[in-house]
């Protein structure tokens, strides 16, 4: 498998406390998405959820098959999470999507898990 960009929006992002798992990762920048997801405070991270007009800041990494394996068992997919391809200004990146009902849930209106 060749190289695969990810798009990351929370516990992954540079000095979040997941950020070891993109270790050897390659930085490729960040970007904002459309304003077209949902993000979700779950409590120790956050979750996106397509629909919704909050626009998503992400960081963008090129990993390889091994960083592909570490973050889908750390996101549980695809029973927790399920992964799709968006469009990055570096090309298409997957995302990782919350796979559980939104209810209970308080939004992050702003977008950016970084800022709290």
């Amino acid at each position: 498998m060749k190289a695969q960009l990810v798009a990351v929006y929370g516990t992954l992002k540079h000095g979040c406390c997941n950020h070891s798992v993109l270790q050897d990762a390659t930085f490729v920048g960040g970007f904002v998405t459309p304003p077209s997801y949902s993000m979700l405070n779950i409590g120790e991270y956050p979750a996106l959820i397509t629909g919704g007009s909050t626009a998503i800041r992400c960081e963008v990494y090129r990993v390889k098959k091994q960083h592909m394996v570490n973050l889908d068992a750390l996101e549980d997919y695809p029973h927790l999470y399920t992964r799709r391809h968006i469009e990055t200004p570096f090309g298409q990146a997957w995302l990782y999507l919350w796979n559980q009902s939104p209810q209970g849930y308080p939004l992050i209106n702003h977008g950016n898990w970084s800022e709290g």
